[in-house]
C-alpha cells in the first residue's frame, strides 16, 4: 500500500512539475514572442551594417588592387535575414558581382575584387558594393519583410605612369611642332588660293601638275591627321600618337616640300600676270604719246598698226587662256612698240631739230643777201628746248617756205642769165649756209641738251665756195635771193588719219604679300582633364572652381527626423531616406550611402570632389566617436538635446565639404532633423548651407498625445525641446532666421484632435512664414502615419516633385 501510494505520489509530482515547466515555457515564448513584437513596434526591424577595407585607391596604369567588403545583418536573433549583394561599376554602370546569402543576427559575409584601371587616360571609376536584406517573419521573428538596402563607395583614381608622363610631354613638344608646321602651311596655302583665286578669272592651269582640290585634298588629309592625333590625346593613348606623330611629321615634310614648290608656281604667274598688266599700260602710255604726235605718212602708219596691234593682245590679255599664251602675244606686240618707240625718240628729234635748224638758218641767209630779216630762236634757246615735235617743225618750215614766197614777189627775171651764174649763186647759197652752220658749230655749249645732236646735224652741211665777181653785169641780189628761193626746205608731209581708240586695261594685278605669321589653326593640345562617368555617361571630371562653385554640384544630405525608440539603431534612422535616394539616382544622382562618421577621416581630402554630378548621402546626429589605439569607435547617443544634435551636424557638414571639396550643401530634413539643421544655421551661421528643404518639420513644436509618447519611448532631453512650449522652441523662432532659400513640405489630412496635419505634426505647428510652404495630402493609420508616409516615394511621390523643383529653383 505505502509501495503504491509512494508511486502514485512521484507520478503526479512529476505531472505536476512537467506542466510547471510546459506552462513556464508557453509563459517564456508568449513573453518573448510579446516582448519582441513591442521590440519591433518601436522600429527594430533589420539594420545593415557595410565596412570596406579601403574607400580609397589610387592606381596608375596596369596596377591593380583587391577591395575587401563585410556585410553583417542586426536583427531579431530569431530571425533570418535574406541578403541579396551587388558590386557594381558606377562608372560604366556594370554589374560586376552579385549573389544571395541566408544571414542570422551578427554573422558577417565577406567578399573580395580584384580592381583594375584602363590602360589609357585618366580619371576616376566608383565601385559601389551594397546589399538589400529584409528578414523572414517566423513566430518569433516579427518584421514588416520590408527590404532595407545600405552601401557603401570605393573611389579609384587613376594616372600615367612615370614613362607616359615623360613620354607625354615629348609628344606635346613634337605635335605643337607639327602643329606650328601645319599653321604655316596652311597660311601659305589660303595666300596661294586667294591668289589662284583671283588669276582664275582669266588664267588656266592645266599645265600645273596640282590643282586647288589637290591641295585642299593634301591639307585636309594633315588635318585629319591631326584631329586623329588630339583625339588620341584626348584619350590619353600616348603609344597611337607616338607612332602617328613620326608619320604626320613625314606627312607634313613632304607636303612642305609640294607647297613650297607650287606657291613659287603661282607666285611665278602671278608674277608674270602683273608684268603683263604693266607691259600694256606702259605700251598704252606710250601709244598715247605717239598717237598724240602729228607726224608724217609713214610713222603714222606704223602707229595705227601698233594700236591695232595692242587692242588685238588687250582682248587676249582678257580673255581665259593660259599664261604662257598671253606672255607669248604680249610679248611680241611689246616689243614691235618697244623697237618703234625707240626708233621714233631718236630719229623724230633729229629730224625736228634738222628742220628747225634749216629753217633758222635760211633766215639768216635771208637777211644777209637781202637784208630781209626775220626773228627766230637764239642757238642756246634750240640747245635746251625739250618739246621735239614734228608738227611744230612743220609749221616753221611752212612759215619760212611762206615768207619766202613773199621775198620772192620783188625778184624781177633777168633773161638770159648764163647757167653759170646761176650755178655760181647757188654754190654762194651753200657757202652762206655753211658759213652759218659753222658760226652755229663755234658757239655751241656742249653742256646743253641737245648740243651734241645739233653739232652732228649742223656738220651735215657741205662746205662750198664761189666768186661772183665776174658776173657784175647781172643783179647779184635778186640772183641771190632766187637762188636761196629754189633751196628752201621741202614742206613736211603730215598724216591727218584718225587713230583707232587704245583699249583700257581693266585687269587689276593680283595682289602678292610677303608671307607673313599666319594665324595658328585652332588645334589646341591643352591637358586633358580627367574623366568621370557615371552609368556610363561620362565627363571631364570636376577639378575647376566653375565647377566646384556651381550649385549643381553641390551634395545633397538627407538628415533623418526622431526616432521613437531610444534603443532603436542611428543606422535604422537614416534608412527612412532608402526610396528617396533610389529615385535621386534615377534622376542623376549619385547615391553615395551614409557620410563617413570620421572628422579626422583616413579618406584623403576632396576624395569626392572630382565627381562632376551631384551626389546625396545620409546623414546622423545620433552618433559620436572617439579614438582608441585599434582606430575610431562609433558610439550611439540620442540622450543628447538639440543643441548638440546641431554641433554633430556641423561636425558632419564641414566632413562632407572636407570630403567633396564643395563650398556648400543643401539639406533635405524630415522630422525633427529640420530643427536640427534650423538650429545649426543659428548657432554657426548660414555660409555652408546653400537652401535648406524640409518635409514634415514640427517648426513650433509638437503638443498633445504626440508630446506624451514622444517622452514615453523616446528621449527625453529631444522631446523636451520640441513641446511647443518649450525655451528651445522659443528661441528657435524668436531669433532671425538664415538668409537662404528655405522649402517646407507639410504633410495634411489626418485628424490629430487639435487640427489637421500629417498624424505627428499640426499643420499650424509645420508653417513657416518665411519659408516657401508646400501641401502634401493623405492619410494616417493605426500604425502608419502620413508623417513617416511622405518619405515612401511609392504611395507620395509627389513629395519627390516638390523635392526635384525645389532643387532645380
Amino acid at each position: 500500500m505505502n509501495r503504491f501510494f509512494s508511486k502514485g505520489t512521484f507520478k503526479k509530482k512529476f505531472f505536476w512539475i512537467s506542466a510547471i515547466i510546459i506552462f513556464m515555457i508557453i509563459l517564456f515564448g508568449f513573453g518573448a514572442k510579446i516582448g519582441l513584437f513591442l521590440h519591433f513596434l518601436l522600429g527594430n526591424d533589420i539594420v545593415i551594417s557595410l565596412e570596406a577595407n579601403k574607400e580609397y585607391v589610387n592606381l596608375a596604369h596596369r596596377q591593380t588592387d583587391e577591395l575587401k567588403f563585410s556585410l553583417k545583418v542586426n536583427t531579431n536573433p530569431f530571425c533570418k535575414a535574406e541578403c541579396r549583394y551587388e558590386f557594381y561599376d558606377i562608372s560604366s554602370g556594370k554589374l560586376l558581382d552579385s549573389g544571395k546569402e541566408t544571414m542570422l543576427a551578427g554573422f558577417s559575409v565577406k567578399k573580395e575584387y580584384i580592381i583594375t584601371v584602363p590602360d589609357i587616360g585618366t580619371g576616376e571609376r566608383i565601385y559601389r558594393f551594397g546589399a538589400e536584406c529584409f528578414a523572414n517573419r517566423t513566430y518569433l521573428c516579427h518584421t514588416q519583410e520590408e527590404p532595407t538596402y545600405r552601401s557603401i563607395l570605393a573611389v579609384v583614381d587613376y594616372e600615367l605612369t612615370e614613362d607616359e608622363k615623360k613620354l607625354k610631354e615629348e609628344l606635346k613638344i613634337k605635335v605643337d611642332d607639327s602643329v606650328t608646321v601645319l599653321s604655316q602651311l596652311e597660311s601659305v596655302s589660303k595666300d596661294i588660293d586667294q591668289i589662284m583665286q583671283s588669276l582664275s578669272l582669266t588664267v588656266t592651269f592645266d599645265e600645273l601638275s596640282y590643282s586647288i582640290e589637290d591641295m585642299q585634298t593634301m591639307r585636309d588629309t594633315l588635318t585629319s591627321q591631326v584631329i586623329q592625333l588630339k583625339a588620341n590625346w584626348l584619350r590619353q593613348d600616348f603609344g597611337a600618337m607616338s607612332k602617328e606623330t613620326g608619320q604626320l611629321s613625314k606627312n607634313i615634310e613632304r607636303a612642305g616640300k609640294e607647297i613650297a614648290d607650287f606657291n613659287n608656281t603661282i607666285l611665278s604667274y602671278a608674277g608674270k600676270f602683273n608684268s603683263l598688266i604693266d607691259s600694256m599700260n606702259a605700251m598704252k602710255e606710250q601709244l598715247s604719246l605717239l598717237a598724240s604726235d602729228n607726224t608724217d605718212v609713214s610713222k603714222a602708219a606704223q602707229i595705227d598698226a601698233l594700236i591695232k596691234d595692242y587692242n588685238s593682245a588687250a582682248a587676249e590679255l582678257g580673255r581665259k587662256n593660259s599664261i604662257l599664251h598671253k606672255e607669248e602675244i604680249v610679248k611680241k606686240v611689246y616689243e614691235k612698240v618697244q623697237k618703234f618707240d625707240s626708233q621714233y625718240k631718236l630719229l623724230v628729234p633729229q629730224d625736228v631739230l634738222k628742220q628747225e635748224l634749216s629753217a633758222d638758218i635760211n633766215y639768216d641767209v635771208l637777211c644777209n643777201i637781202s637784208e630781209i630779216c626775220y626773228g627766230h630762236p637764239l642757238l642756246s634757246v634750240r640747245e635746251n628746248q625739250t618739246e621735239l615735235k614734228q608738227k611744230n617743225s612743220c609749221a616753221e618750215i611752212e612759215l619760212l617756205n611762206t615768207r619766202l614766197s613773199d621775198a620772192n614777189k620783188s625778184v624781177f627775171d633777168e633773161a638770159n642769165i648764163s647757167s653759170d651764174f646761176e650755178n655760181a649763186t647757188m654754190l654762194k647759197i651753200k657757202e652762206l649756209k655753211y658759213y652759218y652752220a659753222q658760226k652755229y658749230i663755234s658757239r655751241l655749249d656742249y653742256k646743253n641738251t641737245n648740243s651734241k645732236q645739233i653739232g652732228m646735224i649742223l656738220a651735215d652741211y657741205p662746205e662750198a665756195s664761189s666768186d661772183l665777181s665776174a658776173y657784175t653785169m647781172y643783179n647779184i641780189t635778186n640772183a641771190l635771193l632766187k637762188a636761196l628761193i629754189l633751196d628752201k626746205p621741202l614742206l613736211c608731209k603730215l598724216s591727218n588719219i584718225t587713230y583707232p581708240q587704245i583699249m583700257q586695261i581693266t585687269l587689276e594685278p593680283v595682289a602678292i604679300f610677303p608671307a607673313a605669321e599666319g594665324a595658328r589653326l585652332n588645334i589646341t593640345f591643352e591637358d586633358q582633364l580627367p574623366e568621370c562617368c557615371m552609368f556610363g555617361k561620362c565627363r571631364s571630371c570636376c577639378v575647376s572652381d566653375e565647377c566646384r562653385y556651381d550649385p549643381k554640384n553641390y551634395p545633397v544630405v538627407l538628415l533623418h527626423g526622431h526616432a521613437f525608440n531610444k534603443d532603436v539603431s542611428f543606422a535604422y534612422s537614416m534608412d527612412a531616406f532608402n526610396k528617396l535616394e533610389n529615385i535621386f539616382e534615377k534622376d542623376g544622382f549619385l547615391n553615395i550611402g551614409a557620410l563617413s562618421l570620421y572628422s579626422d577621416s583616413e579618406l584623403p581630402k576632396g576624395v569626392w570632389s572630382r565627381l562632376n554630378f551631384p551626389v546625396t548621402l545620409k546623414s546622423s546626429y545620433y552618433f559620436d566617436i572617439f579614438k582608441e589605439a585599434k582606430g575610431w569607435k562609433i558610439v550611439q547617443t540620442k540622450s543628447e538635446n538639440i543643441d548638440t544634435y546641431a554641433v554633430r551636424l556641423k561636425e558632419s557638414i564641414d566632413n562632407i565639404k572636407f570630403l567633396t571639396g564643395k563650398p556648400k550643401v543643401i539639406i533635405v530634413t524630415h522630422s525633427m532633423g529640420g530643427l536640427v539643421a534650423r538650429r545649426y544655421m543659428q548657432i554657426f551661421g548660414s555660409e555652408s548651407v546653400e537652401k535648406l528643404i524640409m518635409i514634415a518639420v514640427p517648426n513650433k513644436g509638437v503638443v498633445g498625445n504626440v508630446l506624451g509618447y514622444c517622452g514615453l519611448i523616446g528621449e527625453s532631453l529631444e522631446c523636451k525641446d520640441m513641446d511647443s512650449e518649450s525655451l528651445f522652441m522659443n528661441k528657435l523662432n524668436r531669433i532671425e532666421q538664415a538668409d537662404i532659400p528655405m522649402f517646407n513640405i507639410i504633410g495634411t489630412g489626418c485628424d490629430m484632435k487639435p487640427g489637421d496635419g500629417d498624424g505627428i505634426v499640426l499643420k499650424e505647428n509645420a508653417m513657416l512664414d518665411y519659408a516657401n510652404n508646400s501641401f502634401v495630402s493623405g492619410s494616417c493609420t493605426s500604425l502608419d502615419y502620413l508623417h513617416t508616409l511622405l518619405l515612401n516615394t511609392d504611395k507620395y511621390p509627389e513629395v519627390y516633385e516638390l523635392i526635384k523643383t525645389d532643387l532645380e529653383s
